[in-house]
């Protein structure tokens, strides 16, 4: 088959001349080729935080330490009645924490972090609803960080850094995961693929 526009010799299967673009078979062409675009739906990783008592309490229980160290000083100079009165607000410090910590499990166990081909999703249905959705090509920066206390219980966190102008909301945060280094290395390659 040839070509009726430009003469070039086709495949007889072929719908466009390879040299000019003109339609074969009457088959229409607009000057903007569009691609196909393939549907993303397959989730490539998924990335759950994971709940640790003492690691998502370690605040509390320094407060709670200091709070008896203190008043236990403060008891020698006062009395033992300072002491109780220090062990009463430690406690009001640990009750606290540990109701915390249910709400902060609940949270954890509902966090979901889907990595597609092209995009992340964040999802979070506990007593609030929040979903993000980043694609790849906004994100400008990758960031493991591992304070004190997460390399002290084998925790750490990936930070993705987006486009975005604003100091909120301007990426996304996934904490408390075990296995951080390799989880960073997974979402590195993702986004090095896209």
């Amino acid at each position: 088959m040839f070509c009726s526009k430009c003469g070039a010799q086709l495949e007889d299967s072929a719908r466009f001349c390879d040299k000019c673009g003109n339609p074969m078979n009457g088959v229409p062409v607009s000057q903007n080729t569009v691609k196909e675009k393939i549907p993303d739906t397959e989730v490539v990783l998924r990335v759950k935080p994971e709940f640790n008592f003492l690691y998502s309490n370690m605040g509390s229980i320094i407060a709670a330490v200091m709070v008896i160290v203190m008043t236990l000083l403060m008891s020698f100079a006062v009395g033992f009645v300072a002491f109780g009165t220090g062990l009463f607000i430690a406690g009001i410090i640990m009750v606290f924490a540990i109701i915390g910590s249910f709400f902060r499990k609940a949270q954890i166990n509902n966090m979901r972090y889907d990595f597609y081909r092209t995009k992340i999703e964040y999802s979070d249905s506990f007593l609030n609803k929040a979903e993000k959705e980043v694609k790849y090509k906004h994100i400008r920066e990758t960031v493991l960080s591992r304070g004190i206390f997460e390399r002290l219980f084998g925790f750490g966190s990936v930070i993705l850094y987006t486009n975005a102008e604003s100091g909120l909301g301007n990426g996304i945060v996934i904490s408390c995961l075990k296995n951080s280094e390799q989880v960073y290395k997974q979402i590195k390659d993702l986004l090095n693929n896209d």
